[in-house]
């Protein structure tokens, strides 16, 4: 205690100040003196001081000051005179006492002068003033705070005392204030009582020193914090308090705020399995605890929390007396986005702000809300409290700010600050994290069958935070179909323990199957547009691998936290099918699972897999609507399908009847979609042998993709096929679109007889088409049907010339067999096979053209001198492939004797069958036969139709008897010649015919198995094989003449059908090279 002189300004003179307490104090740190003893008679004295009660105002009836004129041991309450000399108390909340004592009217101990304070005062500096003068019987009480003011002046009269006693803050009688002191000073003698001149007293006027303008203060951490929803404290909240005094002056302070920036995680640090409700993010309170259940005034000066799509801003409101006012703030996403929050609220207009920022800046305020100012005391957490969950997830740049300035009254004014001082450091932004961490590794290097049932784990830092992450790879499925999926990938954000197929949020973060062998199923989930947090939202898709189901497919699934996009590719061996999913979010991952081939819940693929890739952050998702997007994927390019690849057989001779190739192929067969089979034909009646029955069907190749293949009874059995049918080829496929296993489409043939034709079939993107080109013709056929086939994997086999399910062995010769496989196989144009077979293809064996000839050794021969002559015949085994014969010699007939039969005498037989096949009517038999009845000569031939079908031809020619004939019969093809020439004339007849083409001739002289001997002379006989054997005019194969040629006369000839002859003496050696092909449709 000082004493002091009052300073001269004062107006008026005091004799003693005792200044009590100087500046500011806690009550609570007062030294515990009390009373303090004043030696000094007085009839006038006066205290003045300031007092500020703490924030939490019970309802104990508190001492702030009592001036007694009782030493200590023998004051009261109110009991003895002098023991309430000057006194104030605090009663309740709202109101302050106080109380002096008096001798008048029977004396009363303790008088109660009541002041009652506003609400918004209570905590505030408040100044009071008493005094007391004995002259003029007065007692003087003054309080001010803020707009308040409660005073009166009223007749008091006190006791004279030498002494005085003054308890400051406590008295052992009531209970001790709780708050604040200042200035307190008692002042003795004359001029201490005013009851007007309070705003110049020296401890009024201390006030601008006492309490200075508040200036802005705040309380920062700008590491970044890492806060669980759950669990202890010490990794769930952060708990800050704040006391006011020298290091944070905050008391009567207004306008406060707060603002962080916040980045809410699901998976980290450890993950969130359900989203409660509410979510507490921060909150500023004035009050040191809290009652579950209840919100008290204080309680939430500025609170923050999230639920449900909203940011929940909380306050009190004391014009309106609740402890709580709310308003909500949308939020378009939570999950994984840094966002600044601020809220701030100013007394001066009464309204709270709160602004948001992550791209854009959003705004909303409270209006007319009403605050207490601060006081002694602040609490501010963030995250978790007692019953509440907390936020998860990262904080930086956490601010509290107290005092002017702390309020945001404009967005342009929040845009500054976060851009400069509470700007976002970039190596917390996803941008830094993705440059930091990215990568690719392959999961699967090489082709095996896959079987990991435990899945691998992606967790850590290497793949904590990261925005992008796709999966890629080849696989090839060879299961059977059945209604069961087949697990290819699961990416999931759950553990083992937690994880599920289709339950919760993040069983599917990318999620693939193979179902039917046939569809491949795309799985994700979102959190966008959820029912509420804790939905499980799927999106699915699904494409159809169609024709490629065994085939090698590339398969691609990524997630863009950025762009919010999930694509899917699935890369077919002739197209790319892409789904993008847009609005999609997932987790910012923590754990990843990673599951190939089998998981508990998805049946095991079956199947290959090869080079799987992980890709992750930065420009591990590759968007499939750039162009180029090919050359970004790991692997895009590794199975080329359609390699070309061409098999031909090593026999460089005919395959003929009954030989046939088989032949494999495994590792040549990957992935095509395109293919072909070309082989030469030459159907040959005669060759190796002659064919006595003809199926409906012959066979010439089948190309087929089954190990256990069947005619037409699943498919791929007929992948290319040909048939010769009676009157047409058959080209014979399979279509899926239509289940048909043998779709076919007829090619109708004029005559194949001995005709080599090239058979040529392919296929290419839903097109068949088999071309036939006739080389004897110089001509090609062409069909084409609409068919669609799946590719070929794994194994095919080419069968050529087999004879089963029924076909007949093709029966002849088949040449120079091909497989083309992959790109360029498939050829659409006639022209396009001719150079084809000009290129790659053996030349034809054709048959030597220049074949020796047959002259009969005997010059003549008179039947009629040895009845008894056998078989004059021969055999010709190197005539083979003729198409040009004849032959020609001198009759003479001679009258038959008595009892001869009249019948046709056989002259000459050339046929191709063998003598036990023979039956003279046959297909062969009489290839050019010529017998004698009477005068007549008849020329028998036939014309081949649909091998083995012909027509018997049979012309007449008109001689006289008894002469020397000249009889020559001649063919090639499509024509033959009868020829008669005796002295008076010449005569022939050209006859329609064809033949097959000839492995062996039988020739017969004079008589056979079928007709009589020929009675009569027989010289000069001659048979002529191969090119030039047939004569424009016969007469030049005559040697030897039985008359004088001087009177022969001109031939008479007799057309048929108007066809002309050319001439016989051809030689053309045909060359493809040099032909015309036109097509034929």
């Amino acid at each position: 205690m000082k004493n002091t002189d009052l300073m001269p300004s004062v107006p008026y003179d005091v004799s003693h100040k005792y200044t009590i307490i100087d500046g500011k104090v806690d009550n609570y740190k007062v030294l515990p003196n009390n009373p303090q003893m004043i030696d000094f008679p007085a009839n006038e004295y006066s205290l003045a001081l300031w007092y500020k009660q703490f924030q939490k105002i019970n309802e104990n009836k508190e001492t702030v000051v009592r001036v007694t004129q009782n030493p200590v041991g023998k004051v009261t309450d109110s009991s003895w005179i002098g023991d309430r000399t000057l006194a104030f108390f605090k009663i309740n909340k709202d109101n302050m006492e106080f109380s002096t004592y008096t001798l008048l009217k029977g004396m009363n101990f303790g008088i109660p002068y009541n002041c009652q304070i506003p609400e918004l005062s209570q905590h505030n500096w408040s100044f009071i003033y008493m005094g007391y003068s004995k002259s003029k019987q007065k007692f003087y009480y003054y309080l001010s705070v803020d707009e308040y003011v409660c005073k009166s002046e009223e007749i008091i009269l006190h006791a004279i005392s030498d002494r005085l006693w003054i308890y400051v803050g406590s008295d052992n009688i009531q209970q001790r204030f709780e708050g604040n002191l200042a200035q307190i000073a008692l002042t003795i003698g004359p001029g201490s009582y005013t009851n007007s001149k309070i705003p110049f007293l020296p401890e009024y006027l201390v006030a601008d020193k006492l309490f200075p303008k508040q200036k802005k203060i705040t309380w920062e951490k700008n590491e970044q914090v890492m806060l669980a929803s759950d669990g202890d404290e010490t990794i769930s909240s952060m708990k800050v308090e704040l006391f006011n005094g020298f290091q944070y002056p905050f008391d009567q302070m207004s306008e406060y705020a707060f603002g962080m920036w916040t980045r809410y995680l699901t998976t980290l640090p450890t993950r969130q399995l359900s989203k409660p409700a509410l979510m507490q993010l921060a909150r500023l309170s004035i009050n040191k605890q809290i009652t579950d259940g209840v919100i008290k005034t204080g309680d939430r000066v500025l609170a923050t929390h999230i639920v449900f799509n909203y940011y929940q801003l909380s306050t009190y409101d004391l014009n309106t007396d609740t402890g709580i006012q709310q308003k909500f703030m949308k939020y378009n996403q939570l999950e994984g986005i840094w966002r600044y929050i601020y809220m701030g609220y100013s007394k001066d207009i009464e309204t709270i702000s709160c602004y948001t920022f992550d791209t854009t800046i959003t705004e909303t305020k409270i209006d007319k809300i009403l605050h207490k100012p601060l006081t002694d005391y602040l609490l501010f957490r963030v995250g978790k409290e007692d019953t509440i969950t907390g936020f998860q997830g990262s904080i930086t740049k956490i601010m509290l700010s107290l005092g002017p300035g702390s309020y945001i009254r404009q967005q342009d004014q929040f845009k500054s600050q976060i851009e400069t001082t509470f700007s976002l450091p970039f190596q917390l932004t996803q941008e830094y994290t993705d440059k930091e961490k990215h990568g690719k590794f392959e999961i699967i290097e090489d082709v095996n069958q896959i079987d990991i049932t435990n899945g691998i784990q992606f967790e850590g830092n290497r793949w904590s935070g990261i925005s992008e992450y796709a999966f890629s790879g080849w696989i090839k499925p060879t299961g059977t179909g059945n209604t069961d999926c087949q697990l290819i990938l699961r990416l999931t954000n759950n553990n083992a323990e937690i994880l599920n197929d289709r339950k919760s949020q993040g069983d599917r973060t990318l999620h693939i199957t193979i179902c039917n062998t046939q569809l491949i199923k795309y799985s994700t989930y979102t959190l966008v547009d959820l029912k509420d947090a804790n939905e499980p939202k799927f999106m699915d898709g699904q494409l159809e691998l169609n024709d490629y189901n065994y085939a090698w497919n590339y398969i691609y699934m990524g997630y863009n936290q950025r762009t919010r996009e999930v694509h899917c590719l699935l890369h077919t061996l002739i197209e790319d099918k892409p789904i993008t999913w847009e609005q999609v979010q997932h987790y910012v991952p923590n754990y990843l699972g990673l599951y190939i081939g089998q998981d508990k819940f998805t049946s095991k693929f079956i199947g290959q897999m090869n080079k799987w890739t992980a890709a992750y952050g930065l420009g591990g998702f590759v968007s499939l609507k750039k162009n180029g997007y090919q050359q970004l994927l790991p692997y895009y390019g590794l199975v080329q399908p359609n390699k070309q690849f061409q098999w031909n057989s090593n026999k460089d001779t005919v395959i003929q009847t009954p030989e046939f190739i088989v032949q494999e192929f495994t590792n040549e067969i990957d992935s095509i979609t395109e293919y072909a089979v070309g082989i030469w034909t030459r159907w040959l009646t005669d060759f190796p042998d002659h064919l006595v029955e003809r199926k409906d069907s012959h066979s010439i190749f089948r190309f087929t993709a089954k190990r256990e293949h069947q005619d037409k009874s699943q498919i791929q059995d007929r992948v290319l096929s040909a048939f010769l049918n009676k009157g047409s080829y058959e080209f014979s496929s399979y279509d899926i679109a239509t289940n048909n296993f043998a779709a076919n489409s007829l090619a109708a043939y004029d005559q194949i007889e001995g005709s080599w034709n090239f058979i040529y079939m392919g296929y290419k993107d839903g097109q068949t088409v088999g071309i036939i080109i006739v080389r004897d013709t110089a001509k090609a056929l062409k069909v084409e049907f609409a068919t669609k086939h799946i590719p070929l994997v794994g194994y095919a086999k080419l069968l050529i010339g087999v004879s089963e399910f029924g076909h007949g062995q093709f029966h002849g010769w088949l040449y120079d067999p091909r497989l083309y496989l992959g790109q360029g196989s498939f050829i659409n144009e006639s022209q396009k096979v001719v150079d084809l077979l000009q290129k790659i293809h053996r030349k034809l064996p054709l048959p030597a053209v220049d074949l020796a000839d047959f002259k009969w050794s005997i010059p003549q021969m008179d039947t009629t001198e040895n009845l008894k002559t056998g078989y004059i015949d021969y055999k010709f085994e190197d005539k083979q492939e003729s198409i040009e014969y004849s032959y020609g010699m001198w009759i003479q007939q001679s009258p038959l004797l008595p009892g001869m039969p009249t019948v046709p005498r056989l002259i000459a037989r050339l046929s191709t069958n063998h003598p036990q096949f023979m039956k003279d009517m046959q297909l062969g038999d009489r290839t050019l036969l010529v017998s004698m009845l009477n005068e007549k000569l008849s020329y028998n031939t036939y014309k081949l139709l649909d091998t083995p079908q012909f027509e018997q031809k049979v012309e007449e020619i008109q001689v006289e008897q008894l002469q020397w004939t000249y009889v020559f019969f001649q063919y090639k093809k499509g024509n033959a010649l009868a020829y008669a020439l005796q002295v008076k004339q010449a005569q022939q007849k050209k006859i329609e015919s064809l033949h097959i083409i000839p492995n062996v001739f039988y020739f017969y002289l004079i008589k056979d198995q079928n007709f009589a001997e020929f009675y009569g002379k027989l010289s000069d006989v001659k048979v002529f094989f191969g090119s030039s054997s047939y004569f424009e005019d016969p007469q030049v194969t005559i040697e030897k003449w039985p008359f004088d040629k001087k009177y022969l006369q001109p031939v008479s000839e007799q057309p048929i059908n108007n066809q002309q002859i050319t001439s016989a003496k051809i030689s053309r050696n045909m060359d493809i090279k040099n032909e015309r092909y036109v097509e034929d449709y």
